[in-house]
């Protein structure tokens, strides 16, 4: 298994802005993060509101990503020092903790961006 991700579905802590939870989570939380060894990649997606989704859309504040190479990996990441002595306390200065939301995920690209230089669309079909 390669390409692990885990999701997770981050809700705000009560009595934050929503200003001072994004903030607080791109800096100083996400520059803690860079210091995990295990971690391959780390996404941040914030919230973005739209009349096109109910008001669940408000449940959450925004996703992340956490891309590691390997299930076993992933594993690491709660025995990982900087996650442990970093992130770790620092998430419940931002995050509802009861609320948080973890999923793994092995990931499979079916489609990505066509090659603009050649338009051909059967360059483009998926192949297995």
């Amino acid at each position: 298994m390669e390409n692990v991700k885990i999701l997770a579905a981050i809700p705000r802590r009560k009595g934050l802005s929503e200003q001072e939870f994004h903030d607080h989570w791109r800096h100083p939380h996400g520059t803690l993060s860079k210091k995990i060894a295990c971690l391959r990649g780390y996404v941040q997606s914030h919230r973005i509101e739209t009349e096109l989704l109910p008001d669940t859309q408000m449940v959450y504040d925004g996703i992340t990503e956490l891309w590691y190479d390997s299930l076993q990996d992933a594993l690491k990441m709660g025995s990982d020092p900087a996650h442990a002595k970093y992130n770790v306390p620092d998430e419940p200065l931002f995050v509802d903790m009861d609320g948080l939301s973890f999923t793994f995920f092995e990931e499979e690209v079916l489609r990505s961006r066509p090659d603009v230089l050649s338009p051909d669309d059967a360059a483009v079909q998926w192949a297995p």
